[in-house]
């Protein structure tokens, strides 16, 4: 059995999304059909999908807390892809499930499920299934990516006006190299010699100031994507 996610319309013409359990494509769409929905689109679960910090925490918490009541694993999945409030996460959940039904561990079905499941989180529901210890664990991760999500804010929050105050140096500097520098050049044309040597130093860097400046701006940039996409999609540069 396989999942898909639908979108469709009712006898009424009220639009209707869901998930559907069947065998394949065509079967999906009959037990659609015989549901009343009549199917636009409708895709099968299990590609990778954006999966934020929040979410996985909440599913975490959500799994540990019904893993400790006793419930089996894939009847905890069930429940969690049949509450609407679960929005998103239902479909990364029936991805989920379906893989653990083809013979993959919860461990490898999470890190399948999106990029942003990284090593670390990977390696603790591993080692928690192995040690049979999932309920406490997941509970464990979630804290972890509660602080983890509260740090980062707290980061954000304090670089707001460090960078408001840098950008505006910036632009500040590129204005006064930019505009302003070119026309104390044409005042002083003709008597270099009367003009101190800094002044005559930052004249010349003024001259090419204004393409530097994109340059290092657009450089760090891209080092910064590099470095968060490198870390999502290789576990090796994580060990380095």
């Amino acid at each position: 059995m396989k999942t898909y996610e639908y979108k469709g319309y009712d006898p009424a013409g009220k639009v209707r999304k869901g998930l559907i359990e069947a065998s394949n494509l065509k079967d999906a769409r009959e037990k659609a059909a015989a549901g009343g929905v009549l199917i636009e689109i409708i895709t099968e679960t299990g590609a990778k999908a954006v999966f934020p910090a929040e979410n996985r925490s909440v599913v975490y918490r959500e799994l540990a807390v019904l893993l400790k009541a006793g419930m089996p694993l894939m009847k905890a999945l069930d429940s969690m892809i049949n509450v609407p409030e679960a929005g998103q996460s239902r479909i990364v959940l029936a991805g989920i499930r379906d893989r653990i039904r083809e013979g993959k561990n919860l461990a490898d079905s999470f890190k399948d499920s999106s990029d942003e499941v990284g090593l670390f989180e990977y390696s603790v529901i591993r080692a928690a299934e192995k040690t049979a210890s999932l309920d406490a664990m997941l509970d464990r991760l979630a804290d972890f990516l509660e602080e983890e999500l509260k740090l980062k804010n707290r980061v954000k929050s304090a670089l707001i006006y460090p960078s408001i105050v840098v950008g505006m140096a910036l632009v500040l500097t590129v204005v006064m190299f930019g505009v302003m520098m070119p026309r104390v050049l044409r005042f002083f044309d003709g008597r270099e010699d009367d003009i101190p040597l800094l002044t005559a130093i930052m004249m010349k860097v003024g001259a090419y100031i204004v393409y530097i400046i994109p340059a290092l701006i657009a450089l760090v940039v891209f080092a910064v994507w590099f470095i968060k996409w490198k870390s999502r999609t290789s576990e090796s540069f994580l060990r380095s």
